[in-house]
């Protein structure tokens, strides 16, 4: 079973999906970081939800002008 993972960058807040990786480098900065509990924001095995759930962060943060720590009310 793969599980994908939506992580925020440590140096932009960036978000991306993941599978089962030990490093991940950020679309947005280039910066290359080791994945840990705390920069994992929503886990799924299904890699439809999982992207569902990018896209609502990242439209959450073009609402909020920021980074997004919390799914609470995210559909």
């Amino acid at each position: 079973m793969r599980i994908y993972t939506i992580v925020s960058c440590p140096k932009c807040g960036e978000y991306r999906i993941v599978k089962r990786q030990k490093t991940f480098k950020c679309f947005s900065c280039g910066e290359i970081s080791t994945l840990r509990a705390e920069l994992a924001v929503f886990s799924s095995d299904s890699a439809v939800e999982a992207m569902r759930k990018l896209a609502n962060l990242k439209l959450m943060r073009r609402r909020s002008g920021g980074p997004v720590t919390s799914l609470s009310g995210a559909r």
